[in-house]
């Protein structure tokens, strides 16, 4: 019989490991500490399920033990803005980073709370944070890109999802928001219908290469995804224009 705490830590299947910490934090037996850590598990492997509101529940049990467990903090962030909550979001991401580790993917979490909330410029310092401590990760890049193009700066915003594609060639969101930039781009220096579509090349290949890329997750290994963009362009070019005039 396996041991409830050894199933409330693993992380290959959801049911066992909400079993197991149920017996952990029911459990005579088990420290605070090892309680605060199933809630924490408990309240993560809930919000997988969808359940945010049985994880919400756990995560705030597990800081009630253990005030100091930053990652905690940062999960029950997560959920919070997943119900919607921005404002407490963000302050459960803050206090994880104030009590640490400060990584790089706790700052890009804490940027996109902060972009969902409507704050780019706010989001925008903390993808800046985030790429120096670690500048190749790929989605601090595609994140800040998404916040120049709130607020404006669609040049900077599109090298960012280039460099992002550059470090994975193939992160389909990346290809996506490089497209709608490129185009909006071109919207905004008030280029006429026929040009648009001439120049519009650029982008038609970042939507289907982006296309192509989430369809590759399906795909064999091996498959070379900028080969199958080339090969579908034709095919999905007029159903691709006729969306882009669409804006």
């Amino acid at each position: 019989i396996a041991d409830p705490l050894d199933n409330c830590l693993q992380r290959k299947s959801l049911a066992p490991q909400i079993e197991g910490c149920t017996a952990v934090v029911e459990g005579p037996a088990y420290s605070a500490g090892q309680k605060a850590l199933a809630y924490r598990n408990r309240g993560n492997a809930r919000a997988a399920a969808g359940a945010l509101a049985e994880a919400l529940a756990d995560l705030d049990a597990a800081i009630r033990l253990a005030p100091s467990d930053g990652a905690a903090f940062a999960a029950r962030g997560e959920v919070r803005l997943s119900r919607g909550d921005h404002a407490g979001a963000i302050g459960d991401l803050e206090q994880a980073v104030r009590i640490g580790p400060r990584t790089a993917s706790l700052l890009v979490a804490l940027g996109h709370a902060r972009l969902v909330a409507g704050d780019a410029r706010a989001a925008l310092a903390d993808f800046d944070a985030a790429l120096a401590i670690e500048p190749e990760s790929a989605v601090a890049l595609n994140n800040r890109g998404l916040a120049h193009r709130r607020l404006g700066e669609l040049a900077r915003a599109i090298a960012d999802y280039t460099a992002a594609i550059q470090l994975n060639p193939v992160y389909a969101l990346a290809y996506a928001n490089r497209g709608h930039a490129r185009e909006a781009d071109q919207h905004e220096q008030h280029r006429g219908d026929l040009e648009h579509l001439q120049v519009g090349e650029h982008q038609l290949v970042d939507v289907v290469a982006g296309g192509v890329h989430r369809e590759q997750l399906r795909q064999p290994r091996g498959v070379d995804a900028q080969r199958l963009a080339v090969v579908q362009l034709d095919r999905r070019r007029s159903e691709v224009r006729e969306q882009l005039l669409e804006h």
